[in-house]
């Protein structure tokens, strides 16, 4: 088979190749195998059927990439790799196989995030309606903990991949699926209360229902902060109360994950807003995502801020991120008649006060359609709306400068339950 060998530095992109791979030339007919040598290159064997493939045939980094193809004919006894790449060719297509397992990051039980432990699974294969896609990160989200703690009655079988906000590249398109394909970089969701896996692993299947195209403008990993929050905010302002220009806005927790998009998107609508944050830093965070009034909450009570900021009137709107005991102040806040929404109502409140002014509550759960299975072509159709805003340079998550990766999780979960961030936590997967 030793026909022709060459090695190839940096001409392979997106690839992380372990073993050996069969290639495919189609253009030119050539088949044969590739493997990174220790130095990390890639040694490239082929057989020729037609003519001798040049160094030129492999071509530069001026060239375009073509993706993969799905074909792939592995010689008898070679080992198969993990990924798919592509050479820097216009005119020459490779096929890689990959292997059966991946990286990942399990519970066995619920508890503190130390329950979480590495481990190696099987790639998971895309059914009908479905794509596999190669995680570049995914967001630490409350629920994520609460899910991880057994707080929550919301939890896939043990050992349960864990964490559904994603971002990444499709690698394999299952059946009817039409309007993605290899290469496609995604974000949005994955549907791991029902058993598919979550994004804590190096691949993921996906309802195709949940993803959207990424922002163009946005790194890839960092599009891994927009899902959960992004589609809060997006449905809590637009498909329950649908937010009027110039309505008066309060936004609870400002700083926080839902809370800074909620701001940004509420400004989008031609809203006047006003937020609450616990800190200066937090405060300055809110400022920076477009609020016209700050309000420290643990320093202004509520009757004073309501009198500085509307005349006593109340808000049209209060969206309260933060839910629980904090909702009867959002009560106070909200004008005769006004719209409450929240993102946490597992509480006992007392419900006088709503009642005697009239007010609207609405929740907003994000995740009811991959726990139902209902609506979930409309989360497809915000996230690509949300991605629009992003590109158009209204909307950008604001990320926590503390970075966290596959191995180190559980510190994200752990730093997260201290409450001290602000923005969004990514954990970078590939």
């Amino acid at each position: 088979m030793k026909a022709f060998h060459a090695v190839i530095k940096g001409e392979v992109q997106g690839v992380g190749f372990r073993m050996s791979a069969v290639i495919r030339a189609e253009r030119f007919g050539l088949t044969g195998w590739v493997r990174n040598t220790p130095e990390g290159d890639l040694e490239v064997w082929r057989k020729a059927k037609r003519r001798p493939w040049s160094n030129s045939m492999i071509g530069s980094r001026s060239a375009r990439p073509l993706h993969a193809s799905t074909k792939c004919s592995r010689p008898r006894n070679s080992p198969e790799v993990f990924t798919k790449g592509s050479l820097w060719h216009s005119e020459l297509y490779v096929g890689v196989c990959m292997a059966s397992t991946m990286k990942a990051m399990v519970i066995g039980r619920t508890g503190g995030p130390e329950v979480f432990e590495q481990t190696e699974l099987p790639i998971p294969q895309p059914a009908a309606n479905q794509v596999l896609v190669r995680v570049r990160a995914t967001s630490v989200n409350p629920v994520d903990c609460k899910v991880r703690s057994g707080a929550v009655a919301i939890l896939p079988p043990f050992p349960a991949v864990l964490h559904g906000d994603i971002s990444g590249t499709v690698v394999k398109v299952g059946q009817d699926v039409s309007h993605f394909r290899e290469g496609n970089e995604v974000f949005g969701f994955v549907g791991w209360t029902g058993g598919e896996g979550g994004a804590l692993a190096e691949y993921a299947v996906c309802d195709a229902r949940l993803l959207a195209y990424a922002p163009r403008s946005l790194p890839l990993e960092e599009a891994a902060a927009l899902p959960v929050v992004a589609l809060t905010a997006y449905q809590g302002l637009q498909r329950k109360i649908r937010l009027e220009k110039n309505a008066s806005v309060l936004v609870q927790g400002a700083a926080g994950g839902v809370g800074h998009i909620v701001v940004q998107m509420a400004k989008v609508f031609g809203a006047q807003v006003a937020a609450t944050a616990s800190s200066d830093e937090k405060i300055a965070v809110a400022a920076s995502s477009g609020a016209d009034w700050t309000i420290r909450y643990d320093q202004e009570d509520v009757k004073h801020y309501v009198g500085r900021i509307t005349g006593g009137k109340g808000f049209d709107v209060v969206f309260d991120t933060v839910g629980g005991a904090n909702l009867p102040k959002s009560f106070e806040a909200a004008r005769p008649g006004g719209d409450i929404v929240t993102i946490a109502a597992r509480a006992t409140v007392d419900l006088s006060l709503m009642h005697s002014k009239g007010l609207n509550l609405y929740v907003v759960f994000s995740l009811l359609p991959i726990l139902t299975g209902e609506g979930r072509t409309m989360v497809g159709q915000d996230l690509a709306t949300i991605a629009r805003l992003v590109d158009d340079g209204l909307v950008r998550p604001i990320i926590y400068p503390k970075g966290f990766t596959l191995d180190t999780v559980a510190e994200a979960h752990r730093f997260l339950e201290t409450q001290s961030h602000y923005g969004k936590i990514l954990v970078r997967v590939g």
